[in-house]
């Protein structure tokens, strides 16, 4: 998609957003020039740009999937100038407002152990991680609530979740860095439950943007189809089992 189409899409998708919606007065942000590791976009937004390109433009978010949709008015986007680390289900809740990490994002149970997370709901608001964003040994069906994730900085794990299902709330993602011994951007590891068909269609989604590399890895249904049979450990590394 080309910028100009882009930007008509934008238009298109944001009228069809204020009229399903019965909203009277434009949001502030719909249609802002954005970049998926600048400013955040107004908090129920995310930053879409042409595959590969630097910039695009703030557009709202249809759908959280089996999330509720933020309450209206609108929040301030909310940075939080350090790493986190969620070891109880609640302090998912107070993460509810944040649209960007400065530095790691850890959602994950201690070694052999499940953190009881059903969803991440409370990640709604989150659009830019400058660190690694690690999901793990929870209890997750799907990553419903990531669907405003434009950036990560250091990588992205999403491991050992023993009901995960589901990829499709990764599909807004723009941009990704890496570690310097990496080769992968996003690794899809040991979720014993996820079929191959999700794990295909999150490498159609993100196909066309050039940052972005997926790595799959052990997932038991997967092996075979779009999987590999063992992680290594640059992965080991980025999922804190070193």
């Amino acid at each position: 998609m080309t910028r100009a189409s882009l930007i008509h899409a934008s238009a298109v998708f944001v009228t069809a957003f204020l009229g399903a919606c019965g909203i009277d007065e434009v949001r502030d942000g719909i249609g802002a020039p954005c970049v998926p590791d600048g400013p955040p976009c107004p908090r129920d937004h995310v930053c879409l740009a042409d595959d590969g390109a630097s910039a695009g433009l703030c557009a709202p978010i249809l759908t959280y999937g089996a999330c509720l949709a933020p309450n209206y008015p609108q929040v301030a986007p909310e940075t939080l100038a350090e790493s986190i680390d969620v070891a109880e289900p609640g302090d998912l809740t107070d993460l509810d407002g944040i649209t960007r990490v400065e530095g790691d994002a850890f959602i994950d149970g201690q070694v052999g152990q499940t953190l009881a997370v059903a969803d991440l709901c409370g990640l709604r608001g989150l659009q830019q991680v400058t660190g690694s964003l690690l999901i793990a040994q929870t209890d997750i069906t799907t990553l419903d609530g990531l669907q405003g994730l434009s950036f990560v900085g250091a990588g992205i794990g999403v491991a050992a979740n023993r009901n995960l299902v589901d990829l499709s709330g990764l599909v807004n993602l723009m941009r990704a860095g890496t570690a310097p011994d990496r080769d992968f951007t996003i690794v899809i590891a040991d979720n014993t439950t996820l079929p191959p068909e999700p794990i295909a269609a999150l490498r159609e989604a993100l196909s066309g943007r050039p940052s972005i590399v997926l790595k799959v890895c052990g997932n038991a249904r997967a092996l075979g189809q779009n999987d590999a049979n063992i992680c290594g450990p640059e992965v080991n590394a980025l999922l804190r089992r070193e």
